[in-house]
């Protein structure tokens, strides 16, 4: 019996020293890892910082050469930062100076959301009184990474990040005329967007709240950005309610697949439109609450198949929702309940089907025959 209890309290000493052996081992690989990724980040921060000190003596210098314009202020900082992979990097600039920061870097809460400090790479302007993008002339004050937000929100602050301006009770206008115009929405209380730069692919996460105030308006956010091909990667804030000309113009864009449109959304008015690459809306899922397509497709000249997307009940306006998609063939799912007179803006189904090849409408709408009546163009006029 005293052997086996020997035996037993040896084998539990052997146990202990074993323990503490894996347990030191899983120790020093933290530690290593640890160390490991505090070099990774050193790098990381030495990189951004060369980065940042090329672009800022780029802008300088063109400014000080009398290049005050946004465009050709961008045009000197891509110059300099030619041969250098940029990739991981946001770059903004503006007419009021440039910043670098790493993407996804500094978002407070969730990936979307920036409240209490502002992270690297945000600036946020109150009171600028131009409405041209960009343009932050009229300002009363300036805050940059670090700085808390300001405790209230107000018409005319801005705020810059990631590629994407903000802007507070604003929206696009509808006339477009060189650079985008903001117009002054009432108690709108939220923000607009839109992308900085057309001529690029977005690549920066479109955030939902910004200093406690939601995302509400997608006006023109990306029209006219051609080299955009695909809305995988994009997402839209669950906030968001218009959705008017959002990808008007994307003429490279080629299918909607993957692009989730969430159910706040109302406003779909001309948010496709002119996507002339565009074949197919299969994927494209309309949300019960949208009561606006107006001219939601027109113009999409590609678009062969609908794809079974199916136009819900609550929509009420239709007019030249798919005006002019000429090679566009096969059914349609309507499910809206139409206004069939005429009304001081129209009838709300005008041209709605004008010069496409459907031949078949399904699904519980109320006016099937005159929606297939307006592939001719009855009634109204086109434009």
């Amino acid at each position: 019996m005293q052997k086996k209890k020997g035996i037993s309290l040896i084998v539990l000493v052997i146990t202990i020293i074993v323990m503490i052996i894996l347990a030191a081992a899983i120790i020093l690989s933290l530690n290593n890892a640890g160390i490991i990724n505090k070099a990774n980040q050193a790098v990381q921060e030495t990189d951004l910082a060369q980065v940042k000190h090329l672009a800022t003596l780029a802008w300088s210098d063109a400014y000080l050469d009398g290049k005050t314009k946004q465009v050709d202020l961008k045009a000197a900082v891509d110059e300099a930062l030619k041969g250098i992979d940029t990739s991981k990097y946001t770059i903004t600039v503006t007419e009021k100076g440039v910043d670098v920061a790493l993407k996804g870097e500094g978002n407070q809460g969730s990936s979307t959301e920036h409240n209490g400090v502002i992270p690297e790479g945000g600036t946020y302007y109150v009171g600028v009184t131009s409405d041209q993008l960009g343009n932050y002339d009229g300002a009363t004050a300036t805050y940059t990474a670090g700085d808390e937000f300001p405790a209230e929100v107000n018409t005319g602050d801005v705020y810059v990040y990631d590629g994407y301006e903000y802007r507070f009770n604003s929206l696009y206008t509808d006339s477009k005329e060189g650079d985008l115009y903001w117009k002054e929405a009432v108690q709108l209380d939220g923000w607009s967007v839109m992308l900085i730069d057309n001529s690029q692919i977005p690549q920066g996460i479109l955030l939902g709240n910004v200093n406690d105030k939601k995302l509400l308006d997608m006006n023109r956010t990306f029209e006219g950005c051609t080299s955009l091909t695909t809305l995988e990667s994009l997402t839209i804030p669950s906030s968001v309610t218009n959705l008017g000309c959002t990808f008007k113009g994307c003429t490279g864009l080629t299918t909607l697949d993957g692009l989730t449109i969430p159910n706040s959304v109302t406003d779909m008015n001309r948010t496709f439109e002119g996507c002339t690459s565009l074949t197919t809306l299969e994927g494209l899922t309309i949300p019960n609450g949208v009561t606006d397509m107006n001219a939601t497709f027109e113009k999409c000249t590609s678009l062969a198949t609908t794809g079974g997307l199916v136009i819900p009940s609550g929509v009420k306006y239709l007019q030249h929702t798919f005006y002019n998609c000429t090679s566009l063939t096969g059914s349609i799912e309507i499910n809206a309940i139409l206004e069939l007179s005429y009304t001081p803006d129209g009838y709300s189904f005008e041209d709605c089907l004008y010069n496409t090849q459907i031949t078949e409408i399904t699904g519980t709408t109320n006016a099937k025959s005159q929606l297939l009546e307006s592939k001719t163009g009855t009634p109204g006029e086109n434009s």
